[in-house]
């Protein structure tokens, strides 16, 4: 699994018109338990054909919301080697990390439960 930095900043962010939907430092903490453990998993759907993106959902630390890690599925991008080469990296990879609240997941035009 590869992160960018940018998302973590993202998900933690404390600005702009979002900044409510920021994690907490311990839900943000729990991504990893959450991604490896999740109590949910979606398959993300577009123009009714499956897409390589599939959301794990889990719930928040304070009980009362849930968290959503969605995760592009074999991503290739471009890396360099210690070398300078350049070459192909092929890699699961977060997208984004928030809150979610389930009803939005139940749209079977938009997602597909698949745990």
């Amino acid at each position: 699994m590869s992160v960018d930095d940018s998302e973590v900043k993202h998900a933690l962010r404390d600005t702009g018109a979002k900044a409510d939907k920021r994690l907490t430092l311990d839900d943000a903490m729990q991504a990893v338990v959450g991604m490896w453990e999740p109590e949910r998993v979606y398959q993300q759907i577009d123009h009714g054909k499956e897409e390589p993106v599939y959301l794990a959902v889990w719930q928040a630390a304070d009980g009362s919301r849930h968290v959503k890690a969605a995760i592009n599925v074999n991503y290739r991008t471009k890396d360099k080697d210690a070398s300078g080469k350049r070459y192909t990296l092929q890699t699961n990879t977060l997208l984004t990390l928030g809150y979610v609240d389930l009803r939005d997941l139940d749209n079977p035009q938009l997602y597909k439960r698949i745990l």
